[in-house]
C-alpha cells in the first residue's frame, strides 16, 4: 500500500470494437472476473481514496458489475459522452480530483495484469522526484502500436510520440508508453486545459502532461519495466486469451 495520498481515475468508456461483441470491451473476463474489476482492485489495494471509473458504452453494464464486486468501496462513475481521446477520457472524471490535494494514478480498464509491485515504483519515483509526473514505461520488442519514448540527451523522459503521429525513426524506438501515470492533480487539472488536438487524429491525448512537465522545468520521472507481458492492453479475443493465461499462469 502507498504512503501517498492519491485517487485514482479507471478508464472503461470504449467499445471494444475488435473484440467482436456487443458485451464492453472491459467486461470481457480474465481469470473470472470482468478486466474493469481487476484495475480497480488495484487501485484499492494500493489505498486510493476514490476510484473513479470513466464510463461510456453500455455504462449500466459497467456500472452494475463494479457495483457487484466492490458495493461499499469509495468508487464514482463519470461519463465520456464522446470518444476523443485519453485526456478527454480523464477530464470526464475531473469532478473526483479537482481541487484535491493529492496525487491521481491513471489506470485502464483493459490492462489486466499490472503488478501491485510496479504501482508502488511509480509512486517511489513520484515522491523522489521534484516533478509533478510519473509514468510507466517497458521495452516492446514487438510491433505493438504504443506511444513513443522520446528522452533527451540527458536521457530525461522529452515526450512521447503516439504512434500514429510517429515518422518512422520514432517508430523505431523500442521503450514505449503504457499509460499509467501518477499525476499531481493541480498539474492534472492546468495540464488538461492547456491540451490541444492532434493535428493527425483530432484527438486530446494525455500524453501531452510529458512533455508540459519538460517545458516547465520539471522533467517526468519514469519507471522503466522489463515485465512487457504484464503491461499490455486487451483489444482482441487473442490478447484476451493471452491475458488470461497470464493471470492464470501467476495467480
Amino acid at each position: 500500500m502507498t504512503t501517498v495520498p492519491f485517487k485514482a481515475v479507471v478508464l472503461a468508456a470504449g467499445m471494444g470494437t475488435r473484440m467482436k461483441s456487443e458485451l464492453p470491451k472491459v467486461l470481457h473476463e480474465v481469470a473470472d472476473e470482468p478486466m474493469v474489476v481487476r484495475s480497480i482492485r488495484l487501485a484499492l489495494d494500493r489505498g486510493a481514496d476514490e476510484v473513479a471509473v470513466v464510463v461510456g458504452y453500455k455504462k449500466d453494464l459497467v456500472e452494475d458489475a463494479v457495483r457487484t464486486a466492490y458495493p461499499d468501496a469509495p468508487i464514482s462513475f463519470h461519463v465520456q459522452h464522446a470518444m476523443n481521446g485519453t485526456a478527454d477520457a480523464v477530464n470526464s472524471a475531473r469532478a473526483a480530483y479537482a481541487g484535491y490535494d493529492g496525487a491521481v494514478l491513471i489506470l485502464y480498464g483493459d490492462v489486466p495484469n499490472l503488478p501491485g509491485t510496479l504501482i508502488d515504483e511509480v509512486v517511489d519515483a513520484w515522491q523522489a522526484t521534484p516533478g509533478p509526473l510519473a509514468l510507466v514505461t517497458g521495452i516492446d520488442p514487438g510491433e505493438h502500436q504504443y506511444g513513443r519514448i522520446v528522452r533527451d540527451a540527458d536521457g530525461r523522459p522529452h515526450r512521447i510520440v503516439e504512434f500514429k503521429d510517429a515518422d518512422d525513426a520514432v517508430r523505431a524506438v523500442r521503450e514505449v508508453n503504457i499509460g499509467v501515470y501518477l499525476v499531481a492533480a493541480d498539474f492534472l487539472v492546468a495540464g488538461l486545459d492547456s491540451t490541444t488536438a492532434s493535428e493527425t487524429t483530432g484527438e486530446f491525448y494525455l500524453t501531452d502532461l510529458v512533455e508540459m512537465a519538460y517545458d516547465a522545468g520539471t522533467p517526468a520521472a519514469s519507471v522503466v519495466s522489463d515485465d512487457i507481458d504484464a503491461l499490455h492492453g486487451v483489444n482482441t479475443l487473442d490478447q484476451l486469451a493471452a491475458a488470461d493465461a497470464l493471470a492464470r499462469a501467476r495467480a
